[in-house]
């Protein structure tokens, strides 16, 4: 299991913070609706992006709403693969051609 825990050093190594953006200006909101995507896709339970965007619409201002902008678009048109390649197909495989 990866640690998701994070060091005050490595926290101050991410490319936002390298690049200047202040913590206050962190688009989190926008990164948190693209983790629920993307989270629904890995557990092969997809979400429909208006979904996630109604929501989101619905428990924020408009100010943050803006920072999705054409955002929703990207959320149709990246193509990710929506079945998860699992070790032991692999193994199964292996197996299966020594027998």
């Amino acid at each position: 299991m990866p640690c998701w825990y994070y060091e005050k050093e490595e926290l101050l190594r991410t490319p936002s913070f390298l690049d200047g953006v202040p913590n206050e200006a962190f688009p989190r909101y926008v990164t948190a609706a693209c983790c629920l995507m993307l989270a629904g896709k890995v557990e092969e339970t997809p979400k429909k992006c208006r979904d996630i965007i109604g929501t989101a619409r619905a428990l924020l201002p408009d100010y943050l709403m803006e920072q999705f902008g054409t955002d929703p678009r990207v959320f149709t048109t990246i193509p990710l693969p929506t079945v998860p390649r699992y070790k032991y197909n692999f193994t199964k495989g292996r197996i299966g051609e020594r027998l």
